[in-house]
């Protein structure tokens, strides 16, 4: 506990309750780490319990959300919206180049730095600078 925060992981919350317009509980799903998939991570899968918590407020934390419509108007190649490289960070559009986020989905800050040093490696390679 830190700073009178309590993390609790792998909890996804599926319900707010509340009394007199003021929030009193919230509903979590415990959730597990499924199979990994091809890069090896292992996503949160629901396991159907649920525990509830009192509270007295809840902060909804904000996310991002892929940016389809460009992603289509390009006629990038995606998965649900997530752009889909070969290795070097290449795209199906000669000179067009996606690593971090737009590809894994939100992952750790190495990973992130990764994307970066593969994405400049094949940009090098397209404009066949050494």
């Amino acid at each position: 506990m830190l700073d009178g925060c309590e993390v609790i992981w792998l909890a996804a919350p599926k319900e707010i309750i509340g009394e007199n317009n003021q929030v009193t509980k919230l509903v979590c799903s415990k959730m597990t780490l499924g199979e990994p998939d091809a890069s090896g991570r292992r996503s949160p899968v629901d396991t159907g319990e649920t525990f509830t918590l009192d509270v007295d407020m809840v902060i909804k934390a904000a996310g991002q959300t892929p940016y389809t419509d460009i992603i289509q108007e390009a006629n990038l190649l995606n998965q649900d919206g997530k752009v889909s490289v070969t290795q070097g960070a290449i795209t199906n559009i000669p000179g067009v180049f996606a690593g971090g986020d737009c590809v894994n989905g939100g992952k750790e800050v190495v990973d992130a730095v990764q994307a970066g040093k593969d994405g400049a490696s094949a940009i090098l390679e397209f404009l066949k600078v050494s």
